[in-house]
């Protein structure tokens, strides 16, 4: 399995996403904020992603906790982010992140497209909308896992039993 935080660095989780998470540190940028709130999907930190939405597309933390609760139960799990590209940091007042995002479903792959909008309110940037594009694939017991672990699907995230998040 990889090493870092969900969200794709290298650092430790808890060097990296779990100040924000834990709300003893704010995200600089744009990318930085759409980051951390793909290791919350992964963890399932509802609260978090609650704080950092804004706008009429934004949940009720009910209901969110309700749907990361259930992803969990069906053995989902968010295995890759990769960042296409950024906008919005220092004093820009809005920010635009192209984004994909990897979901494992039993034997399926589901790719999440979005360009997200975000806007910064004072020292903060808050998740403000996006159009997201879903596509899936299954996956085969003996290619690749997703997660770029660099093992079997079945031996890695296809394995049964294996907690939420990397």
């Amino acid at each position: 399995m990889k090493q870092g935080c969900d969200c794709g660095d290298e650092a430790p989780y808890e060097r990296c996403c779990a100040p924000l998470h834990e709300g003893r540190a704010h995200a600089d940028s744009a990318e930085r904020l759409m980051r951390s709130r793909y290791a919350a999907f992964a963890r399932g930190e509802a609260h978090y992603l609650c704080e950092t939405w804004r706008g009429p597309s934004a949940p009720e933390l009910a209901e969110l906790k309700a749907d990361l609760e259930a992803q969990r139960e069906r053995g989902e799990r968010w295995v890759k982010l990769k960042v296409i590209s950024a906008s919005g940091e220092g004093l820009d007042e809005r920010g635009v992140v192209q984004f994909e995002a990897s979901l494992c479903s039993a034997a399926q792959l589901i790719t999440l497209s979005e360009l997200s909008q975000f806007e910064r309110d004072g020292a903060r940037w808050f998740y403000v909308g996006g159009a997201p594009q879903l596509t899936s694939r299954k996956l085969k017991r003996n290619e690749s896992c997703p997660c770029e672990s660099g093992q079997k699907w079945k031996r890695c995230c296809g394995a049964p039993q294996r907690p939420l998040g990397r």
